[in-house]
């Protein structure tokens, strides 16, 4: 995650896959929004974080026991899309959310 980032901080064009730490920069180009497993022990569950660009305020977003990645701001900044198997209704099920982005 770390190289991931540092690549973005270092010009990496807005929307191109780091390192496979999945960032996207928010439209105001100050914050990078991207997934991680960090949080599980076991490296299974997905979440999705918050960092500013220069490293600081990292912030979890979502806290659920499945996985959920991709993570993408609409071009205003006011809607979240993401990934995730929350609420899946048969294994393996992914299902496309779109949450009001309210920092």
């Amino acid at each position: 995650m770390i190289i991931g980032l540092a690549l973005l901080i270092l010009g990496i064009d807005r929307g191109v896959d780091a390192g496979g730490s999945e960032g996207r920069f928010h439209p105001d180009g100050t914050r990078v929004v991207f997934s991680s497993n960090m949080a599980d022990p076991r490296r299974r569950n997905f979440d999705l974080y918050i960092i500013n660009v220069d490293g600081t305020g990292l912030e979890r977003i979502t806290t659920t026991l499945s996985f959920e990645s991709w993570p993408v701001f609409s071009p205003d900044g006011k809607k979240l899309v993401f990934i995730s198997n929350r609420n899946a209704g048969e294994l393996e099920e992914t299902n496309l959310f779109i949450a009001d982005w309210v920092p």
